[in-house]
């Protein structure tokens, strides 16, 4: 079994590989709360835009589809501004949520790298 510690680049990388992952799982629930409060703020602002009398099921209709689109559309630009990180072992190239069935927090327990036998941890973990 090769560590890391041979190799400090490789070192760093895999520390890079796993914040960037574990920063980008935070930016998810961030973006997720922008997404929900820009679509309610799309509906409402159309809903109360009318007067009372004018608002019925068709408006109502119409208020939700709007919100909706501005929750896809705020969805579509986080997945632009901030795409998934690359989460493979810097040696082998063994991509780690393809291994852990698309899990972060599993391949993140880990050890070792199940394609190459890089250590990737410091801490006691799983093996793969």
């Amino acid at each position: 079994m090769n560590t890391a510690k041979n190799n400090p680049d490789l070192a760093a990388e895999v520390v890079l590989r796993k914040q960037k992952y574990v920063q980008h799982r935070q930016r998810l629930w961030w973006l997720f709360a922008i997404q929900l409060s820009a679509g309610m703020a799309v509906g409402l602002g159309v809903w109360f835009w009318h007067p009372p009398p004018d608002r019925d099921h068709i408006h109502f209709g119409f208020s939700l589809g709007l919100a909706g689109g501005a929750f896809f559309a705020c969805a579509m630009l986080g997945r632009v501004l901030f795409p998934k990180p690359n989460a493979t072992c810097p040696r082998c190239a063994c991509d780690w949520e393809a291994e852990s069935d698309n899990n972060g927090q599993t391949w993140l327990a880990w050890n070792v790298c199940p394609g190459c036998g890089l250590k990737i941890s410091e801490h006691g973990g799983k093996q793969p």
